[in-house]
Parts: structure tokens; C-alpha cells; sequence
């Protein structure tokens, strides 16, 4: 495992699960006939997922995962989908309340586009800002939600309903920890790479149709389009930070500001595949914190948690630098820089913003 994390209390609690899940998934590739050559690298960002199916199965927001298999291979508790940063710039500033209004209205009229409506759910959110020249722009933040749980046929989280739910293999070993490690292969999951190495551009699509649809002759032109979670290639999965060359969104905490960075080829943030990475935000933690399994669940400070539950009574758990001026914003950016290394190129300051806070 590669860390490249900060080294706080939370990631330190992290790493070493994310050893245990290097392992088993060396274990279980080994076990058909792969290479065991598999690679996690733990990013800057590292923290809590808003996912408890994810954590059970020993992934975290804020790493990266790359392996060998001589079949078609997936670990499907990574839950898979496509969630990334969209930038564009606005003809003029809205107010407030039409900023609202609009997005009441989309929200409203949604199914219209055959898509549902997740930017105030999680960590999502739809910011209008401007940028330092004073340019209006909008940042939005959200995933394909069409392709977790909604459509059965097509859906990649491992729910129960979903297609290929009753083909999940499990692996465990000697080890007396809870732990396991479930995937699929073969047919399967030569369809389910197909769908998930996809989902990227679908995403972007998704976005911008989005877009339109929200602020229609309002919008000016694209600034940015970024993935940040999904499958970069067929063998591996990026678990909250970016993958693509150019620059990218380094989101901060809700009323703080967004920065453009601009990546530099210099750090040891390579992936054995070429890929630099960069972390999508500054991740989530939370105090005094353990991981425990057990009865094929998962406790955290003691708490055992769910996707329904994940956060309800989950106490000390906060985006990291919530409360923090924007000068130690900065300054913690400039640490995140010294494992990824890069320049801050634009800021765009917020001005009113949709996530599960509501409006703010």
C-alpha cells in the first residue's frame, strides 16, 4: 500500500484496514489463478464514506485500487458508479431566490430527463460562485444515480435486487477479524466493466443536460469536467480522487472556497498504470475513531452502522476544516500539495449553494 495521506487520527485508524483489504483481495486473485500484485493507494483525503456497504467491505472514500486477474474481475463492495465536478460559467449572477427557484423547479420536473434528482443527498451539492475576475460560474457535485440502485437491469451496487446480486462470490481466510471480501467474475463481470468503464462520459451527459435544464439561456460555456470515482480501466477503481491529465476541483467544506488546481508531474502520486492522482475534497472525519466487524456488519466508535444509518448517530464525524478561516484552508491545501504536488490557478468563492444543508 502506498500512503499518501496527511496522517491524522482517522486515516491512521483507515490504513491499516486498507492493508487487511490489499490482502484479501491479493488472496482471492491469487485463489483464481491472477497475479498478486494488487495496489491501494490511501489519498490526502482519506476518510469516512457516506456508504456503510463500502466501508464493510473494507474501502474508503479517498483511495485508489488497481489489481490482476486472468478472468474478469470486480470486488462490487467498492460500489461503483460515476460521481465527478462540473464547472461552467453563468451570462450574469443570479440572486438567491432565483438561484432557488430554479432549482425548485428542476427538481420538481426532473423525471422529465429520466433522471433523479441526488444533489442534496451525501456530500452533492449545486454552487453558484464566481470566480476571482468576478465571472459567475456554477460547480456542480453529484454522481449517475440512475446506475446504483434505481433500474435493477443496469444498476452496480450490490443490493439485492439488482442483476447480478445472486452471482456475488465471497473469499475470507484463516483470520479471525470479520472480515471478507466479495466480488464477481467472469461473464459477469466482463458486463458489469463494460457498463462502469462507461459511466464516465455518461456522467459528463448527464451533467450537462442537467445543466440546461436548470439554468437553460443562462448558461455561458463549460470550464471543467472531472471524474473523480468509477472505473479508469478495467482493473481498477477510483474511489474519490481524480485520474484525468489537466487541471482539477479541490473542493474544501460547504461556504468555503473551491480551488482549480493545476496538477504537476512530479510526486509519487503515479499509479503503477501512469495515472497521476489527485483527491477530489478534503474527506471526512471524525473523533476518537475505531473500526470494528462483526455479524457481517460494521461499527464505528463502537456504533454499528448502515447505508440508512450511516451517519444518523455517528457523533465527532465532520468534513475536515469545517470551521477553519480560508487562510487555514489554504495552508491545508498546501499540505496535500507536498504528496500531490500542484498549483492553485483559480478560486471561486460561493455565494449560494443546494446540498443536504438545503439552501444556504
Amino acid at each position: 500500500m502506498i500512503n499518501l495521506t496527511l496522517n491524522d487520527a482517522t486515516q491512521l485508524t483507515i490504513l491499516p484496514h486498507l492493508e487487511r483489504t490489499e490482502e484479501l483481495l491479493n488472496k482471492a486473485i491469487k485463489s483464481l489463478g491472477g497475479k498478486s500484485d494488487v495496489e491501494v493507494i490511501a489519498m490526502p483525503d482519506l476518510g469516512l464514506s457516506n456508504n456503510a456497504t463500502r466501508m464493510r467491505g473494507g474501502f474508503f472514500t479517498g483511495m485508489y485500487l488497481n489489481w490482476h486477474s486472468d478472468i474478469p474481475f470486480v470486488p462490487v463492495d467498492t460500489t461503483i458508479n460515476s460521481c465527478g465536478v462540473y464547472i461552467f460559467t453563468l451570462k450574469r449572477l443570479l440572486e438567491k431566490e432565483e438561484f432557488s427557484k430554479l432549482l425548485g423547479q428542476a427538481k420538481d420536473n426532473i423525471g422529465s430527463l429520466n433522471y433523479s434528482w441526488n444533489f442534496d443527498r451525501g456530500n452533492h451539492f449545486i454552487t453558484m460562485g464566481a470566480f476571482a475576475n468576478g465571472t459567475p460560474c456554477v460547480i456542480m457535485h453529484a454522481s449517475a444515480n440512475e446506475y446504483k440502485k434505481d433500474d435493477p437491469d443496469k444498476a452496480l451496487y450490490p443490493a439485492e435486487n439488482n442483476w447480478y446480486y445472486n452471482q456475488i462470490k465471497c473469499f475470507s481466510d484463516e483470520k479471525s477479524d470479520g472480515r471478507f471480501l466479495r466480488y464477481i467474475v467472469g461473464d459477469t463481470a466482463e458486463k458489469f466493466i463494460e457498463t462502469a468503464t462507461s459511466l464516465s462520459e455518461i456522467n459528463k451527459r448527464r451533467f450537462q443536460e442537467i445543466a440546461y435544464f436548470i439554468f437553460g439561456d443562462l448558461v455561458n460555456q463549460e470550464y471543467l469536467y472531472v471524474p473523480h470515482y468509477g472505473m479508469p480501466t478495467r482493473t481498477s477503481v477510483a474511489i474519490g480522487c481524480s485520474w484525468m491529465d489537466g487541471k482539477y476541483a479541490l473542493l474544501t467544506a460547504p461556504r468555503k472556497n473551491i480551488f482549480i488546481v493545476s496538477p504537476t508531474k512530479k510526486g509519487s502520486n503515479k499509479t503503477i498504470n501512469g495515472y497521476m492522482l489527485n483527491p477530489h475534497g478534503l474527506g471526512v472525519e471524525w473523533d476518537n475513531p475505531t473500526i470494528t466487524y462483526a455479524d457481517k456488519s460494521i461499527f464505528l466508535n463502537s456504533e454499528k452502522v448502515s447505508d440508512e444509518n450511516v451517519f444518523l448517530y455517528l457523533k465527532g464525524k465532520k468534513i475536515r476544516m469545517m470551521d477553519a478561516s480560508d487562510v487555514d484552508i489554504f495552508d491545508y491545501a498546501s499540505k496535500i500539495f507536498k504528496t500531490c504536488p500542484g498549483d492553485i490557478i483559480e478560486t471561486i468563492t460561493p455565494i449560494a449553494s443546494l446540498s443536504n444543508y438545503g439552501i444556504i
